[in-house]
């Protein structure tokens, strides 16, 4: 290697020298970069922040003026890493193993790198002060794509300049950019350090085979966009310079440091499929349309969206801009170092992966490949580089490079600034769709049409039954009827089984008002013929079906007072204003969800003397009250939505003949045999109390006789481990998604727990230590 040869001839001291011109290079380079991308920032006064796109949705659009737009990649970013990153750091680790704030529940950070648990992303999310996290990020990733670059094109021997503009090409080119927005960042942006095992200069095996699992381990933390670059250094070792090594000999460090790999990763592998529904394998392969290489000199047009539903994956931009083409061309025409033809064909191999179509492509994605291919074009772009100052003398050496900088950043920083939406920092932030409070218990909202777009609660720390992609969860999915965008008709949203899942608040947008009229046009009216003299003042009695949420009578009724009685004792109906605005033929008395959840007896007092021989009563069955009225939104309660923790009053196989009952947990055909008796309807069991975290529900149960205990944590066993007073249970899928407990009758303390084996945790500990040992071991010699 360059570096070998020059420590060789030159000394140690001839060797630092360049080593500090190399540093001296990349540092300006980057302070260059850095003030150029980010002078909004330094002199404007403005920082990064896609969250921005979300005011063009309701709670927080305003009703007049043109409804503002944003790129897919701002949407996108908005609705998916922008939340989850806010949810680490106002959370912290206590979502590392488990989110319950998005689509009803899921895997944490740690357990994909889709959900946020990336290295960059925790990096700014760990440093970064609050609304800065997303301004922190970016200048991370800007800086770790160049000094990745850097580090590898110096690895292969070239000049601090060639290097230095090689790297700034990777870094502003179309395939990172685009992706400085989404989890794939860390991957495209770190993904050249996975090349540098195959480029290290010789060294005994246990060192490569350390370097090797390093990379396999960064890898496996950044996810699947970071094997092609794998793959890529798989490439350079196969096809390097020591050809003289036997090839046996060669793979041995690779291999050892793939076991070393693999073991340090076992817990964060495990927990990805143990997160998961069962029979589903985790992907996170896209499925975006194949790249155009047209646009290696053309970006993509900027086609504004909403943020109702942008697209799961916005897709690449190749653009990497003419300047860098013609180096490329220069370095194949000039150069004939070996290293250009094995880049060459890493261009090749990923130019054809990217624009393979759909059909064809099994395990490639443009989005993946993409970051591989300006990788390649800025080392051969380097190369066209080196080729040119070996023509130069040394004093023009500075001038060619600084002219050739200029043209590379004036064809590359539009495209790339053009992703970055800036925002003034005096901008307040986003409010909370609801209190934060209102989910406190465990229970979950839904919002109507396209107010608070699905994943976007959880910045506030408020849970949502929705979720903008449950390609991995179809039994939950098809429980909720949600769409392809992660959104629900209106028509299920009010429909009261939604309530199994928890959904306790609904988000109506305003001015629509589409829940009162939904309510008012499926009520049910009832005639009433009043007894005995029509001028005493006794009251009329009606008796009040079971589940009313409210009480109408007509406006011109003479009434003085309606009242509701049961076993529990007498309770007086307040008047109610939600249905006010639909007929004004009405007055509305809401009746409490609580103690008349059974029904009861109504009694409606009418005025003294008042000649009346019959009136009509209209009853609202559909269980919804409002809560809270502001000037953009109306929010809805369903107080009888099931709760975090419940006992199931009736069973019900799954996919049975038998005629669907509202109130009954649903059990897998399997299990319902050997539960069928837990089933005790009006029985007196009772949850007393209940705590719950991101990774642990404990809860207290008085039983009178054996139950099936319900806790709202998707069913997967291998993940959350049940005890029952000390002693670990097995549980069962229950309610078609949610983790059922058997209990036995008394007192019992139930606790249900998200852990990882122990034994997946000793072998990442000896993984660890071996490479830690093996580094060590080389540096003593």
């Amino acid at each position: 290697m360059a570096c070998q040869h020059t420590r060789e001839q030159g000394g140690p001291h001839y060797n630092d020298r360049v080593y500090r011109q190399q540093a001296s290079t990349a540092a300006a380079f980057l302070l260059v970069l850095l003030l150029v991308l980010f002078y909004p920032v330094f002199f404007l006064q403005q920082r990064i922040a896609p969250e921005s796109a979300l005011r063009a949705a309701p709670p927080w659009r305003a009703q007049l003026g043109p409804v503002p737009t944003s790129l897919a990649t701002t949407a996108h970013a908005s609705r998916h890493l922008g939340p989850r990153l806010a949810l680490i750091q106002r959370t912290g680790f206590a979502t590392a193993i488990w989110n319950p704030f998005i689509g009803g529940g899921r895997g944490g950070w740690l357990s994909s790198p889709a959900e946020g648990g990336t290295p960059l992303p925790l990096l700014a999310v760990f440093l970064a002060r609050p609304r800065w996290v997303w301004t922190a990020l970016v200048a991370l990733q800007v800086v770790a794509a160049f000094l990745a670059c850097f580090w590898v094109l110096a690895r292969q021997g070239l000049g601090r300049w060639p290097a230095a503009l090689g790297a700034t090409v990777f870094a502003l080119a179309g395939p990172v950019s685009s992706q400085w927005l989404t989890w794939r960042g860390s991957a495209a942006c770190l993904g050249p350090l996975l090349l540098l095992p195959a480029l290290l200069p010789p060294a005994p095996w246990r060192r490569r085979a350390a370097s090797w699992a390093l990379a396999v381990l960064l890898a496996v933390v950044c996810g699947p966009p970071s094997l092609p670059f794998l793959a890529a250094g798989v490439v350079w070792l196969l096809l390097g310079l020591e050809r003289a090594r036997p090839r046996p000999s060669r793979l041995l460090a690779p291999a050892a440091g793939l076991l070393l790999a693999l073991a340090a990763a076992l817990p964060l592998l495990w927990l990805q499929r143990a997160s998961t529904e069962e029979g589903i394998v985790p992907s996170t392969f896209a499925s975006s349309p194949p790249a155009r290489l047209l646009e290696l000199l053309r970006p993509p047009a900027a086609t504004p969206v909403g943020p109702l539903a942008p697209p799961l994956d916005p897709g690449p931009s190749l653009f990497v801009g003419l300047p860098a083409l013609l180096l490329v061309g220069i370095a194949l025409a000039w150069n004939r170092h070996r290293a250009v033809a094995t880049w060459l064909g890493v261009l090749v191999a990923a130019a054809g992966c990217a624009a393979l179509p759909l059909p064809l492509r099994c395990l490639s994605s443009p989005t993946h490949v993409a970051p591989v291919l300006a990788l390649a074009i800025a080392a051969l772009a380097a190369y066209g580089c080196e080729a040119i100052f070996r023509r130069l003398g040394s004093n023009w050496q500075g001038i060619v490079g600084a002219m050739l900088a200029c043209a590379l950043l004036a064809s590359l920083l539009p495209a790339a600034g053009r992703n970055l939406p800036f925002t003034p920092v005096a901008e307040p932030p986003l409010p909370a769709p609801l209190p934060a409070s209102a989910c406190a218990d465990g229970s979950r909202m839904v919002a109507l049409l396209d107010a608070a777009p699905p994943d976007s609660a959880a910045a506030s720390g408020v849970a949502d039954v929705r979720a903008a992609d449950l390609r991995h969860e179809p039994r939950y999915a098809a429980a909720l009827g949600l769409g392809p965008d992660g959104t629900l008709s209106l028509a299920q949203a009010l429909d009261p089984s939604l309530g199994r899942v928890g959904a306790r608040w609904i988000v109506e947008p305003l001015p629509l008002r589409v829940v009162s009229g939904s309510i008012f046009a499926a009520i049910e009216t009832t005639t009433v013929s009043r007894g005995g003299s029509r001028s005493d003042h006794l009251p009329s009695t009606v008796p009040l079906p079971p589940g009313t949420a409210r009480v109408g009578v007509a406006a011109a009724l003479p009434v003085e007072a309606v009242l509701a009685r049961n076993e529990q004792g007498l309770f007086a109906l307040s008047e109610d204003r939600a249905l006010a605005g639909e007929s004004d033929a009405w007055r509305w008395f809401a009746v409490p969800a609580q103690p008349l959840a059974g029904g009861g007896l109504l009694l409606l007092r009418l005025a003294s003397g008042v000649d009346v021989p019959e009136f009509t009563v209209a009853w609202d069955r559909s269980g919804l009250y409002l809560a809270a009225e502001t000037e953009s939104t109306r929010l809805w309660e369903r107080p009888r939505a099931r709760p975090l923790v419940y006992v199931a009053q009736a069973l019900q196989a799954e996919h049975s003949q038998t005629p669907y009952d509202p109130e009954a947990v649903v059990l897998a055909g399997e299990d319902f045999p050997a539960l069928s008796h837990l089933a005790h309807p009006g029985s007196r069991t009772r949850v007393e109390t209940v705590r719950w975290t991101g990774g642990s529900v404990r809860a207290t149960v008085a039983a009178e006789r054996p139950a099936l205990l319900v806790v709202q944590v998707k069913h997967r066993p291998r993940l959350w481990r049940a005890t029952v007073n000390g002693q670990r249970v097995p549980t069962v899928r229950a309610d078609l998604v949610w983790t059922g407990i058997p209990l036995v009758a008394g007192r019992s303390q139930v606790a249900l727990e998200a852990r990882v084996p122990g034994w997946t945790l000793l072998a990442s500990l000896l993984g660890c230590c071996g490479i830690v040992a093996w580094l060590a071991r080389r540096r003593k010699q």
